[in-house]
Formats: structure tokens, sequence, C-alpha cells
């Protein structure tokens, strides 16, 4: 399979993103937040200032309505995917609720094997990232009717008792218990004041994961460094992958507390991670 080029690779996951999250709230909404997402990652992903949308009032993020100038596939494909997770990471993190529990698996089913697969080889793991957004929709739902933490709107559940996208103005409108209006806020605002704090701290995603199924190949490596004293080209070798593949799992593995680094260079198996070795 020949390698997909950056300007389709980024075109097809946004409108997969789209799709997916517009099944649960509206297109216009879903479009809107996905555009102020990408407008405020361009100071970190400098690529996405190649990025334009057509300016209309009923504009699809689909076919034509994307330009992507062909000076993207010029940059690190690495980079593409990175910007990518965290384009999903921030949406399913800030739509919540209106996502619903299969948004990732949804995108997955719209964008197809060849980009999951193009994603998974630069240090993508779309399976991590589906367990990570429902097992965030599960303790949102766990703890939603008693908790004080801000939200996206900038208030706190207590105060707030629901929320609404109205079209036309471009405004989400606040309601307390009493389905009293609160107050209107500007959507661009909302999410551009939020985007930092959810693109800056990777930590918290993973430290939301309690378990998760390994992968057959990970776990393969996992009972591997419990048996003996493995070199980088030996697992390599062992497990028929590339060094950038082998890389990809050490990352995963620590992130998850699986294993730990002992030293500049050497992992081993933490308690969490001996489980995986029955």
């Amino acid at each position: 399979m020949s390698e997909i080029e950056n300007r389709i690779l980024l075109k097809l996951s946004i409108e997969a993103l789209n799709k997916s999250a517009g099944r649960r709230t509206s297109a216009n909404f879903s479009q809107k937040v996905i555009i102020s997402i990408i407008e405020s990652l361009k100071q970190k992903y400098n690529f996405l200032k190649l990025i334009e949308f057509q300016k209309n009032d009923d504009f699809d993020i689909s076919n034509d309505f994307i330009n992507i100038k062909l000076e993207v596939n010029s940059y690190p494909l690495k980079d593409i995917c990175k910007c990518i997770e965290q384009i999903i990471r921030i949406i399913y993190l800030d739509l919540k609720q209106k996502a619903g529990v299969f948004f990732v698996k949804e995108f997955k089913e719209c964008i197809g094997p060849n980009i999951i697969s193009t994603l998974e080889k630069n240090g993508v793991d779309v399976d991590l990232l589906e367990f990570e957004q429902q097992h965030i929709y599960s303790r949102e739902n766990q703890k939603k009717s008693h908790s004080n933490e801000v939200s996206l709107l900038g208030y706190s559940w207590k105060d707030v008792s629901s929320w609404r996208y109205d079209e036309n103005n471009a405004v989400c409108i606040l309601y307390n218990q009493n389905g009293q209006e609160m107050d209107k806020l500007n959507l661009d605002v909302i999410i551009k004041n939020h985007i930092n704090r959810l693109s800056e701290d990777e930590e918290f995603y993973f430290n939301e994961v309690e378990d998760i199924e390994l992968k057959d190949i990970e776990i393969k490596f996992i009972k591997l460094l419990n048996n003996k004293d493995l070199y980088i080209d030996t697992a390599i070798n062992l497990l028929n992958i590339s060094d950038d593949e082998l890389h990809n799992i050490v990352d995963k593995l620590t992130r998850l507390e699986i294993l730990h680094y002992t030293d500049l260079d050497v992992v081993s198996i933490t308690e969490k991670g001996k489980k995986y070795l029955n």
C-alpha cells in the first residue's frame, strides 16, 4: 500500500471527525467546534495555517469546502498524525456527553482501515483513544450529578443544568435548574480559552486509564522483557517490527505505567504490568 499524502490524510480525518461528531450534535455545531479547534492549534502546528474553509453560512466540511495547500506534504508525517490525535482528544473532551460514548469508534469506522494503519504506524494508537474516550465518558456520567469541576463553558455543573447551541447567532445559551437562561457565550471564545489546557496536559489522558486490553505484539514484548535482558536489535528481530514501531510500543506502555524506566535506556515491568504475564 502506497503512503497516503499528508494533505489527503488531514482532509479525510477532518471530514470523518466532523461526520462522527455531527451525528450527536448538529452539522453546524460540530463544524464550528472543529474549525475553532484548528484555528486555536495553528500556533502549535504551523501547517494548519495551510487549511482554508469556505466562508458560507450553510457550509459543510466535505468535498471542496476544505482546501488544504500542497505545501502540507512537506511536513513530517508524524507531526500530521500527532495533530490529528490531539484534535480527536480535544473534541471528545470538550463535547463529552454530546459526542456520545462511541464517538471514536464511529470515527474509526468512517475513516477506514488504511488511514487507521497510517496513524498507528506513526505513533497514534486509535484503540487506546477509543478506550480513553469511553472511560472518560463513563466517569463523567458517574460524577456529573455532584461535580463542582468547571466545564468547557466556564460554569460548574451545580450551576448549569443544560446548554443549547444557537446556530443562527453562533452562541451557547446556558440554563439553570429552573430552565431560566443564565448567559450567552460566543463559541469561538469558549473553545479558544480552553484549548491550551487540553492540548498541553497529555499525561491526564493516560492517568485516567485504569485498564486496557493490549495488542498481541505488546503482550509478546512484555513477556520477552520478563524472560531475558532484551536489547533493541534483539527485540526488533524477535518481534519482526521496525525501530519506530518498537519505540511506539515502549512509549505507550510506559505512559500506561505498565513499564517504567530504571535507567536512561532501560525499562522494566511494573507491578501493574505483571498481570499481563499470565
